[in-house]
């Protein structure tokens, strides 16, 4: 009978294929039918892809770029929009940063609306459009480039991270303007320069991942452990779910699964196939134990059975696969796909904003009675209400039709009780759910006026620290600036003028009394600074005059001689020796004691030679290195030729003897006779010096190094007890090519009278001579006859005694001394007035200076020589005056007649009489809006009296630098704002994040961690001194006591508290988590050594997992939870020892929890709890865990090889070649793949040496 052969069953399926449709088809195909089949399939695939590609003709045009016809209307409202957020922020009815939150998310917020009106279009109305099938199929481009070409660009990032507050309104389609254009430019370099940067930080990741798990291979096929993790649906905060039925595939039960019914489901160690995954997530498991790397019982290696499925075949690992290098390649590779999506976004800001719920009806809202709520305000200024607790609100439309709305804890209600609302307003915002994308930031606030303060008083609170007042405002509250001029007033000046009294323009404002301590004669000064076009003025006292005698001044080839203001530099001064000097530019300017003032024209000690220079000749005659700081009262010169050159020196060497005109090298020859040495640059030879002179021979080399090395001679005596000096010598012991010779040198001495020092006079001298050495000790001077070197300077300075003229200056000044003749005289004065000493009166008013006596006139000590009057700098009539003064400054607050504003009303229209302040846009009548703000001093029937001002919202937990009633410049600081600043979307946000987690880095913030368990019994808001608020805190092991609580805590009442669980953020210090949890499970449980290290890094793993996961999986990677547990399982099973007992460990060396527990467990033996090791649990980063690895071959390869190395020598360390790559290094076979085959030998060998024996025992 033949069997019936029929068709399988086809079906077809209108359904438009994604790339992500796509890849879940190829991965059935794969599971089901092989990978010979799936290749197939994908084969087929492509060829029908590229034939219906060419026969579509699909391509991209300009036209394809539709414009959605709403954007007009779009942008206009958000225009409006922020207008109305500058209103308000001019009101004081939003501090500076709400108003650039709620721009940025005006425009946010537009910017989607308009990408989803053009994906609602492309995907209902024009599906074939090429530009929405290249997007949504995933081939190329995402919906933000979308946006960018047919929506807005929208917000762009800065230079610095920060958001530009100016948006791009127009898109690729219609064209960018220049202004776009620059502001573009930042986001696309942040884009290149990211993809660089970060590209090479992600490969650099994976070789610390690779090196950190290189040695984990799989050895044995199960290692019997009960232990497992559970897996369960896990959300990454940022919307994104990874299912069960998805994390179970590949992975083999720890333990029997019963159901409801407790009837048998699955078993112990079976492998969890997606048939077996699916039916477990429709019998809704909601926790599955499972086996895994992290438990494995197995040292230094994983077993098959914990381990699970290769995934990239779809069963059980092979015996000798190298897990841990394919784990490291698993994680890192995703770091190189994540760099590149910032450069296609272009630096647009993605932030996610909070899910807001908008309403489907108009109707009227109802809420329950359980609802809990409190009052609260958004990052954007607006006014909520706060979910206190999980409620259900509801919409009533008009013919009594409801809809439910669930509200999570922590939103926001923007509606009141029974409001009636429209269709689309928007009724909450979800609670946040991801607390990374937000960062705290501070923003410094700036006075746009000055004026006098006024603190609402109820909202602030005022603390003082030591000098420096700040106040902290608790609940928010408005900061009043009053228009008016504050200026800066010393305060011996005498206020002329009063409170509440009219000051008329030209009044004088101060007066400050002008007093001279010395006697002399009063000079006036008026210079002309270039730099300010002011003409600057000064009152000095001529205390002492000082005239160089019998000094005439000349004007170089010039017989008209006319001095201006400025000290001419072809001016000489002859003196009565008739020495010249060169006049320097000193003229009108403060000079101190030894202020050059000229410089003598002498031609003595000079040179045209090159050679050398020494200083100091003692009475040894010994040449010395001298010290600047001595005084010169000799110059020797001993001539030398230099020869510089850059080229190979082949014709002389070093220590030859040379005749003149020798040549040196190519066309170079000297001129001298000498000895030849050299001088190297960086090995190369680059001088050639030529010590001239003459040398004699020293016989046997036998010679008294110190009576002729170094030494000079004077004529007539001798040398070697035969030669006779003729002149002075300087004689050097040299090496050369035929043995030791005595080098002679002729010297040039040059000498000069010694100099007194100046502070050595008594007597004041107003003028001194002072030799001056240009050049200093051993310079050597090369050669060059056509330029003269000048040795020893002779400059005229200003000498005179400190500290009999103490606070007083010296100026230089010409003196007639007959008509047309001019000498040099010195001018000792007291400064009285200098607009100088006054920088805080200049520049804001009018100074006027009178005197009581003349220019010239002889005045006492003591004796008030005039006044400065301050005056107002503007012609304002100055209304009132007001002064505050404290340690360091005296200020005056001067309101005018323009500070002030009369509005003229009618008595019927008349404004609430009881109110304060006005602000801009109230009204004042029903046809009269104000366009000013300000503080009311009036009302009366006709008019109200205005004094204008600004106010200034500050939010809650502000910091305001001033008090009540200070003056405050315009562009001073007022205070500190701190918000919480939106990160840009960019993924380069995630790569860092990933390797903080991995590195094991401590948090750069301060996060409250609890120590003890326990339970939050009632908050209560409790004033003390130190102004904190604090919580009822009740501890199960400790008793009741208060814990400060800050705004930043994410605690309620009846919430619990876990040990190591941050209580201010969502993201804990791992270490400072481990810590407390071995702490709690020690201590506080009393479980033993090893058992309270082992869950407490069972729970930081855990935590370590997550977090990584979650970085991953909100950029859209799906990383297998197995490879990330290999690698937090090396970074964090290892222990440090503490104390050793009696064992031969090294304290503070790291080693494995299961190797250590096994010695504690031998040295437990001795029955002495005094012999065993004391350790504690730490995380190690994947650098750190790299570095003490067992084996020093593989860590001295990664980083710090000599300390490494070095460390390994001196405590005597064996590698035993375990990893793959010591192994590699020394050149073996790599345990791993095929290399592990030696221990399948090992094995069968055992079993057919049994059989063997069983046989010979039966014959």
């Amino acid at each position: 009978m033949k069997q019936i052969q029929t068709k399988p069953k086809t079906f077809f399926r209108n359904k438009v294929v994604t790339k992500k449709y796509l890849k879940e088809i190829l991965f059935w195909a794969f599971r089901n039918f092989g990978m010979a089949r799936a290749g197939f399939l994908s084969d087929s695939l492509k060829k029908l892809g590229f034939y219906y590609a060419t026969q579509g003709g699909v391509s991209i045009s300009i036209e394809d770029l539709k414009i959605p016809p709403l954007k007009t209307e779009i942008i206009d409202r958000t225009k409006k929009q922020v207008n109305n957020s500058e209103l308000n922020c001019i009101r004081g009815e939003l501090t500076e940063v709400e108003r650039y939150q709620q721009l940025t998310n005006q425009w946010n917020t537009s910017s989607e609306v308009l990408k989803n009106k053009v994906v609602y279009y492309l995907k209902n109305f024009d599906p074939l459009n090429p530009v929405y099938m290249m997007a949504f199929s995933g081939a190329r481009g995402n919906l933000s480039q979308v946006r960018q070409l047919v929506g807005i660009r929208g917000l762009m990032s800065g230079p610095t991270g920060d958001i530009i507050d100016i948006p791009i309104t127009t898109n690729f389609r219609e064209g960018l303007s220049v202004t776009d254009y620059m502001i573009s430019a930042y986001g696309a370099r942040k884009g290149l320069v990211d993809t660089a940067l970060k590209t090479a930080d992600s490969g650099y990741l994976t070789r610390r991942l690779v090196d950190v798990a290189q040695d984990i291979l799989i050895r044995e096929t199960d290692c019997k452990t009960k232990k497992g993790i559970l897996l369960f649906n896990f959300d990454d905060g940022s919307g994104n779910t990874f299912l069960l039925k998805d994390r179970l595939i590949g992975r083999i039960l720890a333990k029997d699964i019963f159901d409801e019914q407790k009837r048998f489901f699955a078993y112990r160690n079976q492998q969890i196939s997606s048939l077996l995954a699916k039916r477990i997530y429709e019998n809704k498991f909601n926790k599955v134990l499972v086996r895994s790397p992290i438990t494995c019982e197995l040292s230094r290696s994983v077993c098959q059975t914990c381990y699970g499925w290769n995934l990239a075949y779809g069963k059980l690992v092979d015996l000798g696969e190298a897990v841990g290098v394919v784990a490291a390649q698993s994680i890192g590779e995703p770091g190189t796909q994540l760099t590149m999506r910032t450069f296609h976004t272009g630096g647009v800001f993605t932030a996610e904003s909070n899910g807001q719920i908008f309403s489907k009806i108009s109707g009227q809202i109802r809420f329950p009675a359980n609802l809990k709520a409190c009052t609260g305000r958004t990052e954007q200024g607006d006014k909520v209400l706060i979910v206190e607790n999980d409620t259900k609100i509801e919409i009533v439309n008009f013919k009594n039709f409801s809809i439910p709305i669930f509200v999570k804890k922590e939103s926001m209600l923007f509606v009141k009780k029974d409001q009636f609302i429209k269709k689309d307003q928007i009724i909450a915002i979800l609670a946040k759910t991801k607390q990374n994308v937000e960062k705290k930031e501070k923003k410094e606030v700036f006075s746009s006026v000055g004026g006098e303060i006024l603190l609402d008083s109820p909202f602030f609170v005022k603390s003082i620290k030591t000098f420096n007042t700040k106040t902290n405002n608790l609940d928010g509250g408005v900061f009043w600036i009053l228009s008016g001029k504050v200026l800066n007033i010393p305060f011996y000046a005498k206020i002329n003028k009063y409170k509440f009294e009219n000051l008329k323009p030209h009044s004088n404002l101060a007066t400050i009394k002008l007093i001279t301590s010395k006697t002399g004669f009063l000079k006036l000064f008026k210079n002309n600074n270039t730099l300010t076009k002011n003409k600057e003025i000064s009152l000095k006292i001529l205390v002492k005059n000082l005239i160089l005698k019998n000094s005439k001044i000349y004007k170089k080839k010039s017989s008209n001689v006319k001095f201006n203001s400025h000290f001419p530099t072809n001016f000489v001064l002859q003196t009565e020796q008739n020495k010249i000097f060169k006049l320097h530019n000193c003229l009108d300017k403060t000079l101190k004691s030894g202020s050059i003032i000229g410089e003598e024209f002498n031609n003595s000690y000079q040179t045209n030679l090159g050679g050398l220079i020494y200083h100091n000749l003692l009475n040894s005659f010994e040449i010395i290195n001298a010290s600047d700081d001595e005084k010169i009262d000799s110059i020797l010169f001993l001539p030398e030729e230099t020869i510089r050159v850059n080229r190979r020196v082949r014709k002389v060497k070093s220590g030859d003897w040379i005749e003149a005109n020798t040549q040196i090298s190519g066309s170079i020859y000297n001129r001298k006779a000498g000895f030849v040495e050299f001088e190297e640059t960086g090995g190369i030879v680059s001088k050639v010096i030529i010590k001239i002179g003459s040398f004699l021979n020293i016989k046997n080399d036998c010679i008294d190094e110190k009576k002729y090395n170094n030494r000079v001679f004077f004529p007539g005596e001798k040398l070697l007890d035969e030669h006779v000096i003729n002149q002075l010598t300087y004689t050097q012991i040299v090496k050369s090519s035929s043995g030791k010779i005595l080098l002679l040198q002729p010297v040039f001495l040059y000498e000069f009278a010694k100099n007194q020092r100046v502070r050595k006079l008594k007597n004041f001298k107003s003028f001194s001579e002072i030799n001056y050495r240009v050049l200093p000790n051993k310079y050597r001077i090369e050669s060059n006859e056509n330029k003269i070197i000048q040795l020893v300077k002779r400059k005229l300075v200003l000498a005179y005694n400190k500290n009999d003229y103490v606070g007083l200056e010296a100026r230089v000044a010409f003196s007639e001394i007959e008509s047309s003749k001019f000498g040099l005289e010195c001018n000792v004065l007291e400064n009285i007035f200098s607009e100088k000493n006054f920088p805080n009166i200049i520049g804001l008013n009018n100074i006027k200076i009178s005197t009581l006596f003349r220019n010239n006139q002889f005045i006492e000590s003591n004796t008030i020589i005039g006044d400065i009057n301050i005056a107002p700098k503007k012609l304002t009539t100055i209304k009132q005056i007001k002064e505050r003064k404290n340690l360091y400054k005296r200020k005056l607050f001067l309101v005018s007649t323009k500070d002030y504003l009369n509005i003229f009303i009618e008595q019927s229209n008349k404004i609430n009489s009881s109110k304060k302040f006005i602000k801009f846009g109230d009204s004042i009548t029903k046809q009269f809006l104000s366009c000013y703000s300000g503080k009311i001093l009036s009302n009366t029937n006709k008019n109200i009296l205005l004094h204008k001002g600004k106010p200034f919202l500050f939010s809650k937990g502000a910091e305001i630098f001033w008090k009540n009633n200070e003056f405050i410049k315009s562009d001073d600081s007022l205070g500190v704002l701190y918000y919480q600043r939106a990160q840009t979307g960019d993924i380069v946000q995630g790569l860092p994040k990933v390797e903080e987690i991995l590195e094991a880095r401590r948090e750069k913030v301060f996060i409250r961690t609890p120590r003890y368990p326990g339970i939050i019994i009632a908050p209560e808001k409790i004033m003390t001194s130190a102004v904190k608020t604090r919580f009822l805190y009740i501890s199960l092991y400790q008793k009741i006591k208060y814990c400060e609580f800050y705004p930043d805590m994410l605690i309620n009442e009846n919430t619990f508290i876990i040990p190591g669980k941050p209580l201010n953020t969502r993201n804990a210090s791992p270490h400072t988590s481990l810590k407390y949890l071995n702490f709690y499970y020690k201590i506080i449980l009393n479980f033993s050594l090893h058992e309270a290290a082992y869950r407490s890094l069972r729970k930081s793993q855990s935590y370590l997992l997550n977090s990584i996961q979650s970085v991953y999986s909100s950029q859209g990677v799906d990383i297998s939870d197995k490879h990330l547990e290999i690698i937090v399982k090396q970074i964090g099973s290892k222990v440090r020892v503490n104390t050793i007992g009696q064992s031969n460990i090294i304290p503070g060396e790291y080693i494995y929890l299961q190797h250590i527990n096994k010695i504690n467990t031998v040295l437990e033996k001795t029955k002495n709890s005094h012999y065993t090791i004391d350790y504690y649990p730490v995380l190690l980063g994947i650098t750190k865990a790299s570095l003490v690895t067992e084996s020093f071959i593989s860590a001295a390869s990664f980083q710090e090889t000599v300390r490494v190395l070095a460390d390994a020598a001196i405590q005597g360390k064996a590698d035993w070649l375990r990893g793959l790559k010591e192994n590699v290094i020394i050149g073996r076979l790599i345990p791993a793949g095929t290399g592990f085959n030696s221990y399948d030998q090992i094995s069968n060998l055992n079993v057919q040496v049994g059989k063997k024996v069983s046989e010979n025992k039966k014959k």
